[in-house]
């Protein structure tokens, strides 16, 4: 099986899967902790504040937004380095 254009050759290997998802839960983790550490402030209740649910769904948006942009970027960025890529896909 071919892997997609822009990704490793060997994408369908397991030590390649491994590796992706590796990265994607230390995006999430890093994600979490850091929208976490910006709003989140009462600890006397059980519940978030409204303000704390906001301010949490703002920063998640943010993240990805941001990590939608970057990633288009850098495929772009690929592409016009790697023209064979592109033509042969």
């Amino acid at each position: 099986m071919a892997a997609p254009p822009g990704m490793p050759a060997d994408f369908s290997s397991p030590s390649t899967q491994m590796r992706l998802f590796k990265e994607y839960m230390i995006d999430f983790n890093r994600l979490a902790e850091q929208c976490f550490n910006d709003c989140i402030f009462d600890f006397t209740q059980r519940k978030m504040t409204p303000k704390e649910e906001k301010c949490e769904d703002n920063c998640v948006q943010k993240y990805f937004k941001v990590n939608q942009r970057l990633s288009k970027r850098f495929y772009e960025i690929h592409a016009v380095e790697n023209p064979l890529d592109k033509a042969s896909a």
